[in-house]
Protein backbone atom coordinates (compact mmCIF):
# COMPACT_ATOMS: atom_id res chain seq x y z
CA UNK A 1 0.00 0.00 0.00
CA UNK A 2 1.40 3.39 -0.88
CA UNK A 3 1.59 6.27 1.58
CA UNK A 4 -1.12 8.37 -0.12
CA UNK A 5 -3.71 5.61 0.24
CA UNK A 6 -2.75 5.10 3.87
CA UNK A 7 -3.06 8.84 4.55
CA UNK A 8 -6.56 8.99 3.05
CA UNK A 9 -7.63 5.90 4.97
CA UNK A 10 -6.36 7.11 8.36
CA UNK A 11 -6.97 10.79 9.21
CA UNK A 12 -4.87 10.38 12.37
CA UNK A 13 -1.75 9.21 10.57
CA UNK A 14 1.41 10.86 11.90
CA UNK A 15 1.80 12.87 8.68
CA UNK A 16 -1.39 14.78 9.53
CA UNK A 17 0.24 16.17 12.67
CA UNK A 18 1.63 19.68 12.11
CA UNK A 19 4.90 20.76 13.71
CA UNK A 20 4.96 24.07 15.62
CA UNK A 21 8.55 25.40 15.71
CA UNK A 22 7.86 28.12 18.27
CA UNK A 23 6.65 25.73 21.00
CA UNK A 24 8.56 22.62 19.80
CA UNK A 25 5.29 20.72 19.69
CA UNK A 26 2.91 19.03 17.27
CA UNK A 27 -0.77 19.81 16.68
CA UNK A 28 -3.06 16.85 16.03
CA UNK A 29 -6.02 16.90 13.58
CA UNK A 30 -8.32 17.63 16.57
CA UNK A 31 -6.21 20.75 17.45
CA UNK A 32 -4.75 19.16 20.58
CA UNK A 33 -1.10 19.86 21.37
CA UNK A 34 1.53 17.14 21.68
CA UNK A 35 4.33 18.52 23.84
CA UNK A 36 7.94 17.37 23.96
CA UNK A 37 8.23 14.52 26.44
CA UNK A 38 11.90 13.65 26.16
CA UNK A 39 14.37 11.75 24.02
CA UNK A 40 14.43 8.06 23.27
CA UNK A 41 17.02 5.66 21.86
CA UNK A 42 15.95 2.60 19.87
CA UNK A 43 18.41 -0.22 20.53
CA UNK A 44 17.70 -2.29 17.40
CA UNK A 45 18.03 0.40 14.73
CA UNK A 46 20.30 2.60 16.91
CA UNK A 47 18.32 5.76 16.23
CA UNK A 48 17.65 8.69 18.52
CA UNK A 49 14.19 10.15 18.50
CA UNK A 50 12.20 12.86 20.23
CA UNK A 51 8.97 11.79 21.89
CA UNK A 52 5.93 14.08 21.81
CA UNK A 53 2.95 13.25 24.06
CA UNK A 54 -0.62 14.56 24.06
CA UNK A 55 -1.93 15.11 27.59
CA UNK A 56 -5.47 15.95 26.34
CA UNK A 57 -6.22 12.49 24.91
CA UNK A 58 -8.37 11.10 27.77
CA UNK A 59 -10.83 13.99 27.28
CA UNK A 60 -10.89 13.67 23.48
CA UNK A 61 -13.83 11.90 21.83
CA UNK A 62 -11.64 10.68 18.93
CA UNK A 63 -9.11 8.95 21.21
CA UNK A 64 -10.09 5.43 20.15
CA UNK A 65 -9.49 6.29 16.49
CA UNK A 66 -6.21 8.07 17.15
CA UNK A 67 -4.39 5.80 19.61
CA UNK A 68 -4.58 2.44 21.32
CA UNK A 69 -3.10 3.76 24.56
CA UNK A 70 -4.08 6.46 27.03
CA UNK A 71 -2.07 9.21 25.34
CA UNK A 72 -1.04 9.66 21.70
CA UNK A 73 2.71 9.65 21.22
CA UNK A 74 4.81 10.64 18.24
CA UNK A 75 8.37 9.35 17.94
CA UNK A 76 10.22 11.66 15.57
CA UNK A 77 13.67 10.42 14.58
CA UNK A 78 16.48 12.95 14.39
CA UNK A 79 17.07 11.97 10.76
CA UNK A 80 13.44 12.80 9.83
CA UNK A 81 14.51 16.24 8.57
CA UNK A 82 16.97 14.61 6.18
CA UNK A 83 14.31 12.19 4.98
CA UNK A 84 11.96 15.07 4.23
CA UNK A 85 14.66 16.90 2.26
CA UNK A 86 15.37 13.76 0.21
CA UNK A 87 11.63 13.26 -0.46
CA UNK A 88 11.36 16.84 -1.71
CA UNK A 89 14.37 16.35 -4.00
CA UNK A 90 13.03 13.09 -5.40
CA UNK A 91 9.56 14.57 -5.97
CA UNK A 92 10.95 17.48 -7.99
CA UNK A 93 11.11 17.16 -11.79
CA UNK A 94 14.91 17.09 -11.79
CA UNK A 95 14.92 14.45 -9.05
CA UNK A 96 12.47 12.21 -10.91
CA UNK A 97 14.59 12.37 -14.07
CA UNK A 98 17.77 11.54 -12.15
CA UNK A 99 16.05 8.67 -10.33
CA UNK A 100 14.79 7.17 -13.61
CA UNK A 101 18.33 7.24 -14.96
CA UNK A 102 19.67 5.75 -11.74
CA UNK A 103 17.08 2.93 -11.77
CA UNK A 104 18.24 1.82 -15.22
CA UNK A 105 21.86 1.64 -14.08
CA UNK A 106 21.29 0.14 -10.64
CA UNK A 107 19.03 -2.64 -11.89
CA UNK A 108 22.02 -4.14 -13.72
CA UNK A 109 24.15 -4.15 -10.57
CA UNK A 110 21.28 -5.45 -8.47
CA UNK A 111 20.73 -8.31 -10.92
CA UNK A 112 24.41 -9.24 -10.94
CA UNK A 113 24.67 -9.09 -7.18
CA UNK A 114 21.36 -10.69 -6.16
CA UNK A 115 20.27 -12.99 -8.98
CA UNK A 116 23.70 -14.07 -10.22
CA UNK A 117 25.05 -14.14 -6.64
CA UNK A 118 28.27 -12.17 -7.23
CA UNK A 119 28.64 -10.59 -3.80
CA UNK A 120 32.33 -9.76 -4.10
CA UNK A 121 35.31 -10.17 -6.37
CA UNK A 122 37.67 -13.03 -5.55
CA UNK A 123 40.90 -11.83 -7.18
CA UNK A 124 43.26 -9.14 -5.89
CA UNK A 125 45.00 -6.38 -7.80
CA UNK A 126 43.62 -3.87 -10.25
CA UNK A 127 44.33 -5.89 -13.40
CA UNK A 128 42.87 -9.13 -12.02
CA UNK A 129 39.74 -7.53 -10.55
CA UNK A 130 39.16 -5.64 -13.80
CA UNK A 131 39.42 -8.90 -15.76
CA UNK A 132 37.07 -10.68 -13.31
CA UNK A 133 34.52 -7.85 -13.51
CA UNK A 134 34.66 -7.89 -17.31
CA UNK A 135 33.99 -11.64 -17.34
CA UNK A 136 30.97 -11.12 -15.07
CA UNK A 137 29.65 -8.39 -17.40
CA UNK A 138 30.26 -10.54 -20.50
CA UNK A 139 28.33 -13.38 -18.88
CA UNK A 140 25.45 -11.04 -18.00
CA UNK A 141 25.35 -9.64 -21.55
CA UNK A 142 25.42 -13.14 -23.08
CA UNK A 143 22.49 -14.10 -20.83
CA UNK A 144 20.54 -11.05 -22.07
CA UNK A 145 21.30 -11.86 -25.73
CA UNK A 146 20.24 -15.47 -25.24
CA UNK A 147 17.03 -14.34 -23.56
CA UNK A 148 16.22 -12.00 -26.46
CA UNK A 149 16.82 -14.71 -29.08
CA UNK A 150 14.58 -17.14 -27.19
CA UNK A 151 11.69 -14.67 -27.10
Amino acid sequence: MNIEAELEKNPYHRNHFVYNKENDSYICPENKELIFGGNSFHKLNKQKSSVYICKDCPACEKQKLCTKGKHRQLHVQTREILRQQIRERLNSLEGKLKYLKRMRIESVFGNIKHNLNYMHLYLKGLAKTTAEWQLICIGDNLRKIHKLKMA
